[in-house]
C-alpha cells in the first residue's frame, strides 16, 4: 500500500491583520486587588455582626410571628432560630427550637419565621454560614402596666 504525503501547510500571508480588540472590563477586573495584585478573595463565612446587621431589619417579624403562635403558653420564653445562609447571601433554611412547646407549634412558628426572613439579604461570601440566634422574651403581668395619659403642658394640666 502506497503512502501519501500531506500536502505542506500554505504560507503565511504577509497582510496586515487587525489588532485585537480588549474585551470590556467585567467585575472581576475591577475587583479589590491584593498586595500581589491578584483579586482579593472573599471571607470564608459571615462575622457575627454581619449576621445581626441582616436580621435587624425582620426583628419585628420574628417577635410577630412569636407572639402568635405562643398564645398563653407559659415556659415558653426562650427561641433559638437557626440560620443557615448561603454563599450569595440569601437565607437558605430556617429551623426554630422553643423548649417546653408543642411540635406543631413550633413548626408553624418556623414557618411564619421563614416567610419573614426571605427577604433578607446579607453579604456574599465563599462558603455557607451557619447561625444560631438566640431570642429572649419575657411576659409580664404587672397592674396599671401599659400606656399612660400624661400632659406635657408648662401650664399644667387641666
Amino acid at each position: 500500500m502506497a503512502r501519501t504525503r500531506a500536502a505542506p501547510a500554505p504560507p503565511y500571508s504577509r497582510k496586515l491583520l487587525k489588532p485585537r480588540q480588549r474585551p470590556a472590563l467585567t467585575p472581576h477586573h475591577t475587583a479589590r486587588r491584593d498586595a500581589d495584585g491578584r483579586p482579593a478573595r472573599k471571607p470564608t463565612s459571615l462575622t457575627a455582626g454581619e449576621v445581626a446587621a441582616g436580621v435587624a431589619p425582620h426583628a419585628r417579624d420574628i417577635q410577630r410571628c412569636y407572639r402568635d403562635e405562643i398564645g398563653e403558653a407559659r415556659g415558653a420564653n426562650h427561641l433559638e432560630l437557626t440560620l443557615v445562609i448561603a454563599y450569595d447571601g440569601r437565607v437558605r433554611s430556617a429551623t426554630v427550637a422553643v423548649p417546653r412547646l408543642a411540635a406543631r407549634t413550633t413548626r408553624r412558628m418556623a414557618a411564619c419565621m421563614r416567610t419573614a426572613l426571605a427577604t433578607a439579604r446579607f453579604p456574599e461570601r465563599r462558603s455557607d454560614t451557619m447561625a444560631i440566634l438566640p431570642y429572649y422574651f419575657q411576659k409580664t403581668e404587672a397592674p396599671d402596666a401599659g400606656p399612660q395619659l400624661s400632659c406635657w403642658n408648662r401650664s399644667g394640666c387641666p
